[in-house]
């Protein structure tokens, strides 16, 4: 320990360190600066506003609107968008970008502010990694301008935001190999636990990942040195970042106590480890649009031959990474040695990184036997490309002279032909600023139809179609409209409420299936019971005769001759139903109110923990299959007992009869059941709150499991009366 100290301390003095940190970091800013072509760009509008990004930047303006990502009081209408079942957890960004809009008072602004801030960090934590590590200063700063520009930042960039911020990551690592080394003292855990606790909330993913790094350096010091002390630091620093995942997940925990488990939102697959796995293909190919037309080809022709969804195109380490493999692949084999013993050991978590992550590898066993929550392995190649950068670094630190005018270009060299590896052909060329005008562009038109549609109601909420499902949802796929588009509507307004947003599988998102599914006279008199005054519909999933009878048919329910307001480019059109609830009203009566309650009092039976939905959309014969233990939620919203009626046909795949066992305070029974068995029908009381039912059914004899999921029993042509 004592002599790392002193090869960090040697050299320059401590005015020539910070000079040579705060160059890697202008570097950095400049490097973004151009190949972003930054010149010229709006704040105050996003960097990306599509595809996933459209997830996030909602949060960040809920944050600024109520002070919580949790809560968003104008999404998900008729209620309001809750996150507990999806919960993400990355509070410490959440919290970075907060501490910027306190200064700048505009979220989208702070959001900006902060991505680009990403380059710099990373290239700074990188930087102060290297020299913890050994490096020396020139060999650190190249380590941390590699790291920055990865194009895992760059692929990832707005879209997959939080992934992007990584700039923690390295800090992680280098706990994790002084763990491995059995440099962690209790008079020095200060630090480590320090990390390890913003680790635990910077994302789950890199959270479970430096978990698994942990272990394996747990596992390596143990046996380099013979002793049981890493392995007892290394399941304490893990149980750091545990207690700090379960601190981040509290609102969820408290929700699901109160409201039940709803898994859907989440819910992953085990093969899912098998898509998203690591690739070593993926870390070897030079990145797409490579400057070299020839690598370019060569990226072109492989990626033609594999067109899996899958994300280990953000892999790539580029060729001094690659490097990296090749120098970690000699060092594990290397002799022992005072010099050697780190590279040796960053060798060694970098095979158990790949180990872990790779397609089929230990990632994937973790994802079938343990929980599949974690699925996207391949996340783990921006630990990989630390240290295979690490491990070229290195090898050059310590074969080339000490002498600084042989130092100093040869890492700058190696910065600049790395830089220039790693980013597209297209960095810095005025293509860039040509796709930013588009983007502001139609920024600029759904700005001011979604402002027309806040002038027109002074507020209001309102309806959009078609419906899709949050978070996640498949509904548009194929078609031109992302599947977040409907989140435009919330950030265009201020006061306007909008129906998206609901999470699936609630009472809210329940009920506008139903709506959105149902024919046009009753779907726009259910919306006008709800209160909604207006009705916005984005056309691009419809297809043109869809598209021509919907809004034929709700411009004749409305008695309108068009839309009352259209977008620039012909996409959406929004309806003001008032002056339709306000004729229904009249129609009705005093039933108006009576119906309106019984719609928004409607008894619901919502399918959580271990149920299975594959039912489509209006489909009456839609499954819902159960694992041997499921968990449903019977949902009576009035403040009066209320009697209903279920039918259903409740089966397995065999012959063999099995036992459906039910239990709960408002409905408990015994059932025989098999492949064959007839529907039923159930009524029960049900008292005003919210009562679990739960179901378990032990597999028969002759049972296999058709996928991971193991099914054991379904539901089908479920419906739900209420009797008077």
């Amino acid at each position: 320990m004592t002599r790392r100290r002193d090869l960090l301390r040697a050299g320059l003095p401590l005015a020539g360190r910070l000079i040579a940190y705060a160059t890697c970091v202008g570097i950095a800013c400049a490097f973004l600066f151009v190949g972003h072509r930054l010149e010229g760009i709006d704040l105050k509008v996003p960097i990306l506003s599509a595809g996933d990004s459209l997830l996030i930047v909602p949060m960040v303006q809920a944050q600024h609107e109520g002070g919580t990502h949790w809560l968003n009081e104008r999404m998900g209408a008729p209620g309001r968008q809750e996150l507990y079942d999806f919960p993400v957890i990355d509070h410490w960004h959440f919290a970075a970008i907060a501490l910027i809009d306190r200064v700048v008072d505009h979220p989208i602004v702070a959001m900006n502010v902060y991505y680009l801030l990403t380059y710099p960090l990373a290239a700074f934590c990188a930087m102060l990694a290297g020299r913890l590590l050994g490096l020396s200063l020139s060999a650190a700063g190249c380590l941390g301008l590699l790291y920055a520009f990865l194009p895992y930042h760059q692929i990832r960039g707005y879209s997959h935001y939080f992934l992007s911020a990584y700039y923690l990551v390295p800090l992680g690592l280098v706990v994790a190999v002084n763990l491995a080394l059995g440099r962690v003292r209790l008079r020095r855990v200060g630090w480590p636990v320090v990390a390890m606790l913003a680790t635990s909330c910077a994302g789950a993913y890199y959270a479970f990942f430096t978990c698994t790094l942990l272990a394996a350096a747990g596992l390596y010091g143990a046996a380099l040195r013979r002793s049981y002390k890493p392995l007892a630091w290394g399941a304490f620093l893990v149980g750091v970042v545990f207690a700090g995942g379960v601190a981040n997940h509290a609102p969820t925990y408290l929700a699901h106590h109160d409201s039940g488990r709803n898994s859907v939102p989440i819910e992953r697959q085990p093969e899912d480890a098998e898509t998203y796995g690591m690739k070593l293909t993926y870390l070897v190919l030079p990145i797409v649009n490579h400057r070299v037309t020839a690598l370019a080809r060569w990226r072109s022709a492989h990626d033609s031959l594999n067109r899996s969804k899958d994300e280990s195109n953000t892999a790539s380490l580029g060729a001094v990474g690659v490097a990296g493999l090749a120098v970690g692949a000699v060092a594990v084999f290397w002799p022992r040695g005072r010099r050697r013993r780190v590279a040796r050991a960053v060798a060694a978590l970098m095979a158990a990184s790949f180990l872990v992550a790779t397609i089929g590898g230990v990632g994937a066993l973790f994802s079938d036997l343990v929980t599949a929550a974690i699925r996207a392995q391949a996340r783990m190649s921006i630990f990989l490309a630390f240290f295979a950068l690490w491990l070229t670094l290195n090898a050059l630190d310590r074969n080339v002279p000490r002498r600084w005018y042989a130092r100093w270009p040869l890492f700058a060299g190696v910065t600049a032909l790395g830089l220039l590896d790693m980013t597209p052909a297209d960095w810095g060329r005025t293509s860039r600023l040509e796709a930013r005008a588009e983007e502001y562009q139609r920024y600029a038109e759904d700005r001011d139809f979604y402002q027309g549609v806040e002038r027109t109601l002074g507020g209001g909420t309102v309806f959009q179609l078609p419906y899709n499902d949050y978070p996640e949802g498949t509904m548009q796929r194929g078609s031109a409209m992302g599947c977040y588009d409907h989140a435009r509507g919330y950030l265009f307004t201020e006061r306007t409420r909008w129906s998206f947003g609901a999470i699936k599988y609630r009472e809210v998102d329940c009920w506008q299936r139903e709506v959105s599914s149902a024919e046009a006279p009753e779907m726009l008199r259910r919306m006008a019971l709800r209160g909604f005054d207006g009705l916005c519909v984005d056309w691009r999933p419809y297809s043109p005769e869809a598209a021509a009878a919907l809004a034929k048919a709700v411009l004749a329910e409305l008695r309108e001759a068009t839309p009352a307001i259209a977008h620039a480019r012909g996409e959406q059109s929004f309806y003001d139903l008032r002056p339709y609830r306000e004729r229904l009203k009249s129609e009705l009566g005093g039933r108006f109110g009576e119906m309106a309650r019984d719609e928004a009092e409607a008894v619901r039976v919502l399918w959580f923990h271990g149920f299975i939905s594959f039912e489509r959309l209006g489909h009456e014969d839609s499954h819902r299959w159960c694992a041997r233990r499921g968990e449903a939620w019977v949902v009576n919203p009035s403040d009066r007992t209320r009697r209903v009626t279920m039918t259903m046909v409740a089966r397995t795949e065999s012959t063999l009869p099995s036992t459906l066992r039910i239990s709960g305070p408002v409905w408990s029974e015994e059932v025989a059941i098999d492949s064959t068995s007839p529907a039923r029908a159930v009524t029960i009381d049900v008292p005003p709150g919210r009562h679990v039912v739960r179901f378990a059914c032990e597999p028969t004899a002759d049972w296999m499991p058709r996928d991971a999921r193991r099914h054991v029993f379904f539901l089908a042509q479920f419906a739900l009366t209420e009797g008077r």
